[in-house]
């Protein structure tokens, strides 16, 4: 009984493509984290950043604050499900002002300073001696920066992976 000899083809295609293929699945692994990690982080700075200003204008007139009109940039940019929202409450919990579209399903409860991820959305709680500003970005936006970079690179390295480009 004679064993046939593997062919070259079925060689190279042994320790070449799958381990280029196995390679390829890793880095958009690693590509993912990371451009999700680093939006995050842009995302998370710019929301205190828009909390302090916010609260910063707030503090300073609390009763002639138009907020609207400040945000209204927003409105000409993006959709309304990609807008920030905001609530301004007392130190006791009531509100004092919201944005147009702040919702009770999206208010939170129990709130204490910081950075919390809930309901779709991403909020930034800040505070001063005698208000608290809670912002709320969705997590639309993010999520599709995230799939569209992810795609894109699945979509550079399919050609490289078969060999047309080199």
């Amino acid at each position: 009984m004679t064993h046939k000899p593997t062919s070259l083809f079925r060689t190279l295609l042994k320790s070449l493509v799958l381990p280029g293929v196995i390679a390829m699945g890793i880095g958009v692994v690693i590509v993912h984290n990371l451009v999700e990690e680093e939006y995050d982080e842009l995302q998370d700075i710019n929301l205190i950043g828009k909390a302090q200003l916010l609260l910063e204008i707030f503090e300073r007139s609390p009763a002639n604050a138009d907020l609207d009109t400040l945000m209204a940039f927003e409105t000409q940019l993006l959709d309304a499900e990609e807008q920030t929202q905001y609530w301004f409450m007392d130190l006791a919990g009531q509100t004092l002002a919201k944005s147009d579209g702040a919702t009770p399903a999206l208010q939170l409860g129990n709130v204490t300073e910081g950075l919390i991820t809930a309901n779709s959305h991403r909020y930034a709680v800040v505070s001063s001696d005698i208000f608290t500003v809670i912002v709320a970005t969705p997590m639309v936006e993010r999520n599709e920066a995230i799939r569209d970079v992810t795609l894109s690179l699945i979509h550079i390295s399919e050609p490289t992976r078969l060999g047309m480009i080199s």
